[in-house]
């Protein structure tokens, strides 16, 4: 068959095999998506096979046991493309008036986020766009959308799931920590500014937790090191809601610690505004 009577064929791309390392967590994360569940089928012990669809797409993804020798995490450069980008935006509009309006929605929980197992220089300025927009952008504008009727009402929830890694540069995922960090303040800043007014904020700041994340950010889960389990950081953060604590490190065996570093950051403070420069910055003459 020459190339020219192959070129003249319809051809469309109908499945992708995607490595997962949790085949159930994978099935229920795309599911939530809203993604159509086409099978799930087990053969044997060894042989599992699962298949979704998302909406309006002609291909598919399957994963499972037994399905391929790749590493989980290990396929990149996949992207799910909205074709009316204007409907998308009207969607999450609709979301955000929703929050506005409904009184009967007394908790907001932003939950939502990505990260990525490459470098700073490594990753492209759409993948680090990607990061911000999910972590940062929506973030922000959930809260504003119900913060104003929470103030209003004098009542309601904000907890934002952070991140320890946005108190430490030394991980080296400095994109999400940066957006981890920008999550703390955020809540730091709208505690000092809701608070009086009667709205609890909460920052939650996991450690390494067993979440999809990872697989999603393409790290190979057999490299990673040991991983808490949700149900017990869900827990945790659901003490330090009961203490209404501000920030909730699960993973910090010694609150003390974080006390300490806050205490220290306030007592900079009193400083920052000076009309002269710090003697160590004079110029010697």
């Amino acid at each position: 068959m020459s190339s020219n009577s192959l070129n003249s064929q319809n051809m469309k791309l109908e499945v992708v095999v995607l490595p997962v390392s949790n085949v159930d967590q994978a099935k229920d994360f795309y599911k939530t998506l809203g993604w159509r569940l086409d099978a799930d089928f087990v053969t044997g012990e060894d042989f599992r096979v699962v298949q979704l669809t998302p909406p309006g797409s002609e291909a598919s993804i399957i994963f499972g046991s037994g399905v391929t020798l790749a590493a989980p995490g290990s396929v990149q450069g996949l992207y799910l493309i909205v074709y009316d980008i204007e409907a998308a935006r009207a969607e999450l509009a609709q979301v955000e008036e929703r929050l506005r309006i409904d009184t009967r929605i007394g908790i907001l929980i932003n939950n939502a986020g990505v990260s990525t197992a490459s470098s700073f220089a490594d990753q492209s300025p759409d993948e680090v766009a990607k990061i911000i927009n999910l972590n940062i952008t929506a973030v922000t504008r959930l809260t504003s959308a119900v913060a104003p009727r929470f103030a209003k009402t004098g009542d309601g929830t904000i907890i934002n799931i952070s991140s320890v890694v946005g108190l430490a540069p030394e991980f080296g995922m400095t994109i999400y920590g940066a957006t981890k960090a920008f999550v703390l303040f955020l809540t730091q800043g709208l505690h000092l500014e809701l608070g009086p007014k009667g709205v609890y904020v909460q920052a939650v700041l996991p450690a390494s937790t067993r979440t999809e994340i990872w697989e999603r950010a393409g790290w190979d889960m057999n490299a990673v090191p040991p991983t808490m389990e949700v149900d017990e950081l869900v827990d945790a953060a659901l003490v330090g809601f009961d203490r209404r604590e501000t920030v909730t490190m699960p993973s910090l065996p010694d609150a003390n610690q974080w006390k300490t570093f806050d205490a220290a950051r306030q007592s900079m403070i009193p400083n920052f505004n000076q009309v002269n420069a710090a003697a160590r910055y004079h110029l010697v003459s």
